[in-house]
């Protein structure tokens, strides 16, 4: 009877061979549980930074067409505009945004090497301030005093980060059609293109002299939005037109 015991206890052992194969099945398994996870964890980073950039993108070009739409004529005549790039990296206007009755001068610009879009704001306070606004007539004109710095501006907030409207040869590779300028070839994945109220052709293309942003009716607005430039999903695009209403003469 001991004998019979002994012998059922050496049959129920395992192998070492046997447990060896045990453990390299479960390796399998665990390697491949975890690559499922780290593959679900990265379809949902990715798709979470897929929906930031398309949020923000919204929300950017809304906040612009805020500032853009109501646009009104500077107060000498035959002056329209302020002040735009040609490229389209930044436009300078003269808005009422808050409805107060008392127009800003608001620069929209994008700054590429921090990859922001900054709103620079003056309020018209001083007499010497930019555009010469001149305190006693309530007036502005577009003449000799243009912001080149921070410091000519009485607030900057930045509305956007990680926008990648980039220089010739960087990301996106493939621009819309009106981000290359017809007049050199180039593509400069610029943040505005400028136009009459046709939007028929960008003004950069046409010959009108120093005086081309008093012919601006129209503006298109690109955005390229990139939350992790060296990882999928790729950069996300949004566009829009812009028709300055209040905007009029030449």
């Amino acid at each position: 009877m001991g004998q019979s015991i002994l012998k059922i206890k050496e049959q129920s052992a395992y192998t070492l061979i046997e447990g060896m194969m045990v453990m390299s099945i479960l390796v399998v398994v665990m390697s491949a549980a975890f690559s499922l996870l780290d593959s679900t964890y990265d379809m949902n980073r990715y798709a979470q930074d897929g929906f930031e950039a398309q949020n923000q993108g919204r929300q950017t070009l809304s906040e612009i067409t805020k500032y853009l739409r109501p646009a009104e004529n500077m107060s000498v005549p035959g002056v329209a505009l302020l002040y735009a790039q040609a490229k389209g990296e930044f436009i300078d206007v003269k808005s009422d945004v808050n409805k107060d009755g008392s127009a800003e001068i608001i620069r929209i610009q994008l700054d590429r090497s921090a990859k922001q879009i900054k709103i620079y704001s003056d309020h018209p306070d001083v007499s010497d301030g930019e555009y010469n606004y001149q305190e006693a007539s309530k007036t502005y004109f577009q003449q000799y005093r243009i912001p080149t710095d921070s410091s000519d501006w009485d607030s900057v907030e930045v509305i956007a980060r990680r926008i990648v409207n980039k220089p010739p040869g960087g990301l996106p590779t493939t621009p819309w059609p009106d981000q290359t300028s017809v007049t050199d070839g180039t593509t400069d994945f610029r943040l505005f293109t400028f136009y009459d109220d046709n939007f028929s052709a960008p003004l950069d293309t046409v010959s009108i002299g120093v005086l081309w942003p008093n012919y601006i009716r129209g503006v298109k607005i690109f955005l390229w939005t990139d939350i992790e430039p060296t990882q999928i999903p790729s950069p996300f695009g949004i566009h829009s037109n812009v028709h300055m209403r209040n905007i009029s003469g030449e």
